[in-house]
């Protein structure tokens, strides 16, 4: 949905350990530059030993002021990040400055069906299967925070409105995994 191409400059914020600014990485090539931004040392510690290619580069740095020029940029993405941060709205329109004109911003994050059944189902796996896993791998606090916060943030309608008042236009949703994880798509004009 963010359209990378070949030669092109692309932001991945939250990037956490960067699978997604690698996968961004793949598609701008050895022409391109993807800047992959997170706030925590050990996250950027971690997407470094991971880094494939030179067009990928990493730096700590708070989503809510970017270090990059105003319209920089030909796309930014942040999956599963936008419900952690403290201004959701601040951080898309930070996103939205450093985007050129025609730029895509991409958000990855969960939600919650609209269906009723799909919903239930949905919530039911989030509070009984998610912490079980964590509690499989020994990271039980960090998968119960999870359900939580998903169930606290803002839904598909919220997220698209914040984009909009972030000056983004032609906006749109994907909707993916039963209704629990949505692709929200937004362009700069």
């Amino acid at each position: 949905m963010a359209e990378p191409q070949p030669g092109c400059t692309a932001v991945d914020v939250c990037t956490g350990t960067g699978d997604l600014a690698e996968e961004l990485g793949r598609r701008v090539g050895s022409q391109g530059v993807v800047l992959g931004f997170d706030f925590c040392p050990a996250m950027v510690q971690r997407a470094e030993i991971k880094r494939r290619g030179d067009m990928v580069r990493y730096s700590v740095a708070d989503a809510h002021c970017l270090p990059c020029r105003s319209g920089s940029v030909d796309c930014a993405t942040i999956a599963f990040g936008i419900r952690n941060v403290g201004d959701p709205e601040r951080v898309f329109a930070e996103m939205a400055r450093v985007l050129r004109v025609g730029g895509r911003l991409v958000c990855l994050e969960f939600g919650l069906p609209q269906d009723p059944v799909r919903r239930w189902l949905v919530r039911a796996y989030e509070r009984a299967v998610i912490p079980l896993l964590g509690l499989l791998m020994g990271r039980r606090e960090a998968y119960s925070y999870l359900a939580g916060s998903i169930a606290a943030f803002a839904g598909p309608d919220s997220v698209r409105e914040m984009m909009s008042r972030a000056g983004l236009t032609a906006l749109e949703t994907k909707e993916m995994n039963l209704g629990s994880v949505y692709a929200h798509r937004g362009v700069k004009l």
